[in-house]
C-alpha cells in the first residue's frame, strides 16, 4: 500500500486513539519545512507535547485494562459476544 494511503481507523470520529495520532500527524505536516523559521524553544516544546500525547495514551490503555474484568487466577476473559 503507497505511503499516501495508509489504511485508516473506521472509527477515527470517536476513537481516542486514532484522534490522538490524527492530531500529532497534523501537527507534523503542519510545521514540516518551518524548521528554520521556527525557534528552537517550540521544537523542544513539540518534542515534549508528542511525549506527553504518548504518556496519555498509555494512560488510556492503562485504565482500560484495569477496568476489564478478571477470570480464575486474575487473568482477564475474553466474553463471547452473539452478533445478530
Amino acid at each position: 500500500m503507497p505511503k499516501d494511503e495508509q489504511a485508516r481507523c473506521p472509527y477515527e470520529d470517536t476513537c481516542p486513539f486514532a484522534m490522538a495520532m490524527n492530531a500529532r500527524a497534523a501537527l507534523a505536516k503542519g510545521v514540516k519545512g518551518l524548521k528554520g523559521l521556527l525557534p528552537e524553544e517550540f521544537w523542544g516544546h513539540l518534542v515534549e507535547a508528542e511525549r506527553e500525547t504518548l504518556l496519555a495514551i498509555r494512560g488510556l490503555i492503562d485504565g482500560l485494562l484495569e477496568a476489564m474484568p478478571k477470570g480464575k487466577g486474575g487473568r482477564r476473559t475474553a466474553q463471547r459476544i452473539k452478533v445478530e
